[in-house]
């Protein structure tokens, strides 16, 4: 499937996630703290202006074949008043190379959560052969049934923030042989409303069998918030 094909699906499905796994539940019952926190929350709301939203994406790796990768992200977010919300626009050190998502329009939630697991879907249909629906349904099914939230504590700009953290093992119970290796990858979230677009951290862990060094770990972090034009 082409990649802007993949980027649109993933956009509808994964931000409306929240709305389909109560629907799938009960017409009543209230939407997971988790989902709440990563998409149903205004992230970019409060911002004066255009802002640019730097995010650092690292890629650390003991896999065989699996290099090691360190990318700068923009991500742009202008008004847009007619929506009362935001048009955001990303920008990657890598060009086009890494275009997971490019631009979000009318925008409400941070579309950098969008931006991450689009990525990582696709990374994981890479590294097993298997369909990037299959993971991206494992993922919303845990957002809404098996996640855990806890209060935590983050440095931010050398300051102590409070923020929540957000984590699930999404294919613990997954059964073919190639995903062997990922049934016990963790994914993390840490957000806070004390942070600009709220979205500190996101980060995955695949485990390794033996010794302390994960297979592959990544991260996607905010490093830095300045007006659009700015730099």
């Amino acid at each position: 499937m082409k990649r802007h094909t993949l980027t649109c699906l993933l956009a509808a499905t994964l931000t409306l996630s929240a709305g389909m796994a109560a629907a799938e539940t009960d017409d009543d019952a209230e939407f997971s703290q988790a989902n709440q926190l990563l998409f149903l929350e205004n992230h970019l709301e409060g911002a004066n202006g255009p802002m640019v939203y730097e995010y650092q994406l690292t890629k650390r790796a003991t896999k065989a074949g699996e290099d090691d990768l360190s990318e700068g992200i923009r991500m742009t977010s202008k008004p847009d008043a007619e929506a009362q919300a935001r048009n955001v626009s990303f920008d990657y050190d890598s060009g086009d190379d890494n275009d997971y998502v490019r631009k979000v329009p009318s925008a409400r939630g941070n579309p950098v959560i969008m931006m991450f697991l689009q990525r990582d879907v696709s990374e994981m249909d890479r590294l097993t052969g298997g369909s990037w629906r299959y993971f991206q349904k494992q993922v919303k099914l845990a957002l809404e049934h098996e996640s855990e939230v806890e209060s935590v504590t983050v440095d931010y700009n050398g300051e102590q923030v409070s923020a929540q953290q957000i984590r699930l093992m999404p294919y613990r119970n997954a059964e073919r042989p190639q995903m062997a290796p990922y049934r016990h990858k963790v994914y993390e979230f840490i957000v806070s409303e004390s942070i600009p677009g709220e979205v500190y951290e996101i980060r995955t862990r695949v485990p390794a069998e033996e010794g302390d060094q994960p297979l592959i770990e990544e991260s996607l972090r905010l490093t830095g918030v300045r007006p659009a034009g700015d730099g």
